[in-house]
């Protein structure tokens, strides 16, 4: 299997190379600093089945080619800052429009459950959501829910995975998910075992053309 990687530098895109190098596959890593990404992943006995590639979702042409003869496309395109900011949607319509010509029909991406107030969040929560959460990051959340609705509309297998808040540490595979429904209490995930589900429901049906909530 072929899997392109966007988002490839830090965090869980980074992770989701590892696990995926891991588990066999053939995996191309797209990021704007592939440094990274070749000092995280050279000591990899799998390294040969790894292509890194230079390469922002804002420019197609910098990336578009890598999705030929892909059989899964994993997006965990992100910003470090809180200025407005068009990377998800339009990086997104970027990503769906080389899967469209390039026939890849499987997509897998990360968003965040604080994009609303869900019935599952406990009382504090969806306070600390409304008025803390949404309103720091609102130019995030913004074009993250722009980006969710760019996917809902596309002709893909698509999987939108919305995390809650993030934290680093070995993967447990101890985590709860819900396809189209809320979760109770989602607080806290680490990253390890977000890209762990990633990974590992690439061909998991059940979660095509879901929004699926993932949680400690």
């Amino acid at each position: 299997m072929k899997i392109v990687i966007l988002g490839a530098s830090r965090g869980t895109g980074l992770l989701a190379v590892k696990q995926a190098l891991a588990k066999g596959y053939d995996v191309t890593a797209v990021a704007r600093n592939v440094v990274t990404i070749q000092q995280e992943c050279h000591a990899s006995i799998a390294y040969s089945s790894l292509k890194i590639s230079k390469g922002d979702v804002l420019y197609p042409a910098s990336f578009d080619h890598e999705l030929e003869g892909a059989d899964v496309v994993i997006s965990s395109i992100g910003v470090t800052n809180n200025k407005p900011t068009v990377l998800y949607s339009m990086g997104m319509i970027n990503i769906i429009h080389a899967m469209h010509k390039y026939n890849v029909s499987r997509l897998i991406c990360v968003s965040g459950i604080g994009v609303e107030v869900t019935p599952g969040m406990p009382f504090i929560m969806k306070l600390a959501t409304k008025y803390i959460l949404q309103p720091l990051l609102k130019n995030n959340f913004s074009d993250l829910l722009k980006m969710e609705a760019v996917v809902k509309q596309s002709r893909l297998n698509w999987t939108i995975v919305r995390a809650p808040r993030l934290r680093n540490g070995e993967i447990t595979g101890k985590y709860r998910f819900a396809a189209n429904e809320y979760l109770r209490n989602p607080l806290i995930l680490r990253r390890s075992d977000l890209a762990h589900f990633i990974v590992n429901n690439i061909d998991n049906k059940q979660v095509f053309c879901s929004r699926v909530e993932i949680s400690n």
